[in-house]
């Protein structure tokens, strides 16, 4: 699937004519000075009118916003840093970013997710960082949320309600090198094995400390957690969180247990 990789010229051509009626005046109560707009704790329930246009980093963390309006940040073509966490979103639209692809680093932690619509990303190639971790009514994911966003280094998924994940919603990700998904719901079925796999053979080796864990289905479980540790190969991926625990003075086998009983499980019941 190719997605565009920037705004259009009728979208440059329609900011440009909202930029020669917008202003750049600093939004009430916040605090503006070379490129960086701090709009932190002041109790917004909106996104702030006359953010300056040549803004290159926006706080608006720690408020009450529901919405992000793709016109008003369309207007912020400079825009690398957004940090939006700790508000009430609850959706994130395709296109909200349309306007914004030089953006480097995205917060969207600690809101109220339940929808994150495939295209919402898909003009941010250029995105290093996002985290869209303390979301737990995000119960899914679209297999195209990341297509376009290749450049990313470090993904933050924790805590959210993730059961499961499509493993093609990585595989553009070649640069990745921290991906976090701890404290999530995971069903540790047979389709969520697909994903498990994807990781190991694309991203993951033998272990040597500091194992990510993966919870045992119910039929296994115990006081302890199967280990899994990130690696290099191919792609960048070098941490991989599904978890963490001690060892406890044990020694496991660097390809988990669990794994081998789901993989036998799942196959056995193939025709």
């Amino acid at each position: 699937m190719s997605l565009a990789s920037g705004p259009g010229p009728g979208w440059l051509l329609f900011s440009f004519g909202m930029g020669l009626v917008s202003g750049s005046k600093c939004p009430n109560n916040c605090q503006c000075q070379a490129q960086e707009v701090i709009c932190t704790g002041i109790q917004l329930a909106e996104y702030p009118p006359d953010v300056p246009l040549s803004t290159r980093r926006l706080y608006l963390n720690d408020n009450r916003i529901t919405f992000l309006p793709a016109m008003n940040l369309g207007l912020l073509s400079d825009l690398v840093y957004l940090d939006c966490r700790n508000n009430l979103i609850r959706e994130v639209m395709d296109y909200t970013f349309i306007g914004v692809f030089k953006l480097i680093y995205l917060d969207l932690s600690s809101n109220n997710l339940t929808l994150i619509s495939p295209y919402s990303f898909s003009m941010l190639s250029n995105l290093v960082q996002l985290n869209i971790s303390n979301n737990p009514h995000l119960f899914s994911l679209n297999k195209y949320t990341f297509a376009n966003t290749s450049s990313l280094r470090y993904l933050d998924l924790r805590n959210t309600g993730l059961q499961t994940l499509d493993n093609a919603a990585f595989q553009n990700l070649l640069t990745l090198q921290t991906l976090y998904l701890s404290g999530n719901p995971w069903k540790c079925n047979c389709s969520f094995l697909d994903f498990t796999i994807y990781l190991i053979v694309s991203h993951l080796n033998h272990p040597a400390y500091n194992y990510p864990t993966l919870p045992t289905p119910p039929s296994l479980r115990t006081s302890r957690k199967w280990e899994m540790k990130a690696w290099s190969h191919g792609c960048n991926l070098v941490k991989l969180d599904f978890g963490f625990k001690p060892c406890q003075n044990r020694v496991f086998s660097p390809f988990p247990e669990w794994l081998f009983l789901k993989i036998f499980s799942c196959t056995s019941s193939l025709p």
